[in-house]
Formats: structure tokens, C-alpha cells, sequence
């Protein structure tokens, strides 16, 4: 039996139970369990956080969704144009975060996290080179990318033919992908700008991935049987690390 046909026995109507009742619930439990959504929650008090190619930069309602809420932080978003949750920040910034470094923001994050940006960045080295220096001493940093498995997964119009409504799969459904590595590669180029890991780990759970993308198929849901396919497959993979602290530890996530 191939990948794609494993996926399709557990969203066709092979699945005896459903333990969630309806898409807020399932979404809810979904997101509580991500790593990106404990990483925002978790942030120093107070802190400056800052979001990297945040798209419509709506991650700044987590602050108020879910426990704990955190209204206690100054949220930032930062991409390549303004996005409709821009407004809603404390403050944002349109720039290539890979061609310069933001001006008079060195050491001002205690928080930054990137998520599915870095597999659009071209120059990796410049890219930490910027963001690393707006960190302040004992900083925090998250960041979520495509593993490189995804290179080999079925491919998102092998899904539709199936009836099974998705975005991206495979890496290379998005053409505005560039490349990615693994969780070893961007630790080591990490390591070196003097991050410490804190946390780390694939983006995988069958039980929820099948939760997912059975009630995904079931309602014609892009969102939900894309996440369940992630979660099935194991798509994304992400590091949690920490700058080092003024009197030479590093800091608790």
C-alpha cells in the first residue's frame, strides 16, 4: 500500500470514531498541542515579541485566545508588505529580513519566532545573522520549517484527484519554495551565532492527523485535511533555542 493510499483508507470512511465535535473543538485541541502556539504563550512576561515573515500578522489574537492570556506582551510583526493584523501590533516592520537588519532594534526581543519562512530565504546566513542580533541577552527564538521528507511526500494534485481538498504536501507544490534542511543543519548555523537549544522535534501525531483529515474530507475542509496531512506525514519540524544570559547561563523556555 503507498503513502497516499494509507491516507486515503483513514479519510474515506475507514475511521470508526470521531472524538471531536466539529472544527472549533478539533482546531482548539490542535493548536493547544503545537509547539508554535505554547512557544507564544510561554514568552517571558512583558516581553517584546517579534514575528518574522508573519503574513497577515493575525498571530498577534493568539495573545487573547486560549490560557493563558497574555495582553502583558508587545507584539511585532515583520514581512515584506503590511498585513491586515499589522495594525492591531504594537509596532511592524516592512523589510527583507535577509537583505538588512532592522535599525535601532538591536538586543530589543526577549521573543522572536519564524514560522515557514526560512524555506523562502535565499541567504540563510544573512537572514540569522539579522534576526540573531535583535535578541536581547537570554532571548528566546522559535522557528518551523518543512522537513526535507516533504521533498518525497505525494503531491497535493495527487490529493485533489482523490477528492481530498489540501494546499502544500509536497515541498514543491509552492513554487516560491527555495530549499530546507534538517533540524541538525540550522542547529549548527545557530550554534554558532551562540544559540543554545532548548527544544526541538518533528510536527507529528497520527492520532490527530487522522482526526483531522477525516472530519476534513467529511465537511470538504482545505484547512483541516491540510493540518491533518501534516500531522500524518510529519511535514514540519522546529527548534526552540536561547541567547546567552548576562551572568553566562541561558535562559529557561
Amino acid at each position: 500500500m503507498t503513502l497516499l493510499q494509507k491516507i486515503c483508507s483513514v479519510s474515506l470512511g475507514n475511521k470508526k470514531n470521531c472524538f471531536f465535535n466539529g472544527k472549533n473543538d478539533i482546531l482548539d485541541f490542535y493548536w493547544r498541542a503545537h509547539p508554535r502556539l505554547n512557544f507564544l504563550k510561554t514568552v517571558p512576561e512583558n516581553a517584546n515579541v517579534l514575528d518574522v515573515g508573519a503574513s497577515s500578522g493575525a498571530l498577534v489574537c493568539w495573545k487573547k485566545w486560549n490560557v493563558p492570556i497574555r495582553n502583558d506582551i508587545s507584539f511585532y510583526a515583520n514581512d515584506l508588505q503590511k498585513g491586515s493584523f499589522f495594525d492591531d501590533c504594537k509596532g511592524y516592520f516592512v523589510q527583507d529580513l535577509s537583505a538588512a537588519p532592522l535599525k535601532d532594534h538591536d538586543g530589543f526581543f526577549q521573543a522572536i519566532l519564524s514560522s515557514h519562512v526560512l524555506e523562502h530565504v535565499k541567504d540563510w546566513q544573512s537572514f540569522f545573522d539579522n534576526i540573531v542580533s535583535l535578541l536581547t541577552p537570554g532571548g528566546t527564538m522559535y522557528l518551523e520549517w518543512p522537513t526535507v521528507e516533504s521533498k518525497d511526500f505525494p503531491l497535493r494534485q495527487e490529493f485533489l484527484d482523490k477528492g481530498i481538498p489540501v494546499s502544500t504536501v509536497n515541498f514543491h507544490d509552492d513554487d516560491t519554495h527555495l530549499s530546507t534542511a534538517c533540524l541538525g543543519e540550522i542547529q549548527e548555523l545557530l550554534e554558532e551565532r551562540e544559540l543554545v537549544v532548548t527544544t526541538k522535534g518533528l510536527i507529528r501525531n497520527t492520532f490527530l492527523g487522522e482526526e483531522l483529515l477525516a472530519l476534513g474530507v467529511k465537511t470538504k475542509d482545505s484547512e483541516l485535511c491540510t493540518y491533518g496531512v501534516w500531522m500524518l506525514l510529519g511535514f514540519s519540524q522546529y527548534l526552540v533555542l536561547s541567547s546567552a544570559c548576562p551572568h553566562g547561563g541561558n535562559s529557561l523556555i
